[in-house]
């Protein structure tokens, strides 16, 4: 009987390529019209997004790795996972409701990983401002992720993340 041995990052690897083989075929449908008389390759644009992807991909099993090699608790872990996911989703069917909300997991999931997982931060009101600081960074995310992904960017993410953002610079000075 022949034993294998795997490793976290070996297996997470090999399970991401195979949901990136179960995804569905879609028909590419026209993204960007660049300039008037210009049209974007749509399939050129639809394989570059699933590049993309697949290191949004890649990127979750980082942080799930790392958070067993870290021993940070799963729990906490598990936020920016799912909204590194959800990005993942709108990446790759160009939803812009799937890439706000995956970002704003991502960004809220990661401020609570680092203010009761990691840096563990002395005064109050430097956890509070860390965590409307790094969920603003979401916020911002989600205004970006738009703009490269889909065909309209989504400017109203912006609102509450420059409201979080100067909240935080509040609670820091």
């Amino acid at each position: 009987m022949k034993y294998q041995s795997f490793s976290t990052g070996g297996l997470l690897a090999s399970l991401a390529e195979q949901v990136l083989r179960r995804l569905p075929e879609r028909k590419p449908v026209m993204d960007v019209i660049a300039t008037p008389g210009t049209i974007i390759d749509c399939k050129r644009t639809l394989a570059r997004k699933q590049v993309y992807a697949r290191r949004l991909l890649v990127a979750a099993c980082a942080v799930l790795a790392l958070a067993f090699v870290v021993h940070i608790n799963l729990g906490l872990a598990l936020l920016p996972i799912f909204g590194l996911l959800f990005v993942l989703r709108g990446t790759i069917y160009s939803c812009p409701v799937w890439l706000a909300l995956g970002s704003v997991l991502a960004g809220s999931g990661l401020g609570l990983l680092l203010t009761i997982g990691v840096l563990h931060p002395t005064n109050g009101d430097t956890a509070g401002g860390l965590f409307l600081l790094t969920s603003a960074l979401g916020w911002f995310s989600a205004v970006l992720l738009s703009r490269r992904y889909t065909c309209a960017t989504q400017w109203w993410p912006a609102i509450p993340g420059s409201m979080m953002a100067l909240t935080a610079l509040f609670l820091f000075f």
